[in-house]
Parts: structure tokens; sequence; C-alpha cells
């Protein structure tokens, strides 16, 4: 799984199973230690969280992402 078919599955309305897909590419991306890949699954979580007016959610998500890609090297 990866974060972008939570995307298109998050566009389509299908939300529980783009949260399913972001916390599986999450989980998959722990593994490898893919800080890029956790970067992107935690947009798209935070996408799903504003979504449901969880803003404060939303931004300890988006928080989550900014830091790693940082860890990664991207500038921000």
């Amino acid at each position: 799984a990866n974060p972008w078919l939570g995307d298109v599955l998050f566009q389509q309305g299908e939300h529980a199973a783009a949260c399913d897909a972001y916390l599986t590419a999450l989980e998959i991306a722990d593994e490898l230690d893919f800080e890029w890949g956790r970067s992107f699954a935690f947009d798209g979580l935070a996408q799903l969280a504003g979504f449901y007016d969880d803003d404060h959610l939303a931004l300890k998500l988006l928080g989550a992402a900014h830091h790693e890609r940082v860890s990664c090297g991207v500038r921000a």
C-alpha cells in the first residue's frame, strides 16, 4: 500500500479505506525507516482529520509530517 492509494480513496469518498491505506503505508514506512514515506502518510491522515473537523489532530499530524521531511533533509 502507498499513501497515494489513500489519496485516491479519499477523493472517491472512501474515507475508511483511505485511512486504512494511510495507516498501512505508515506501518511499511516505519518498517523500512523511510522518513519520506511517513511524511506522506501523515499528510494523508491530517487531511482526513481536517475533513472530520479535528483541527487539533490535523495540526499534530502535519507537524509529524514536517518533522519527517526535515529528518530526511528536505528544507521546510
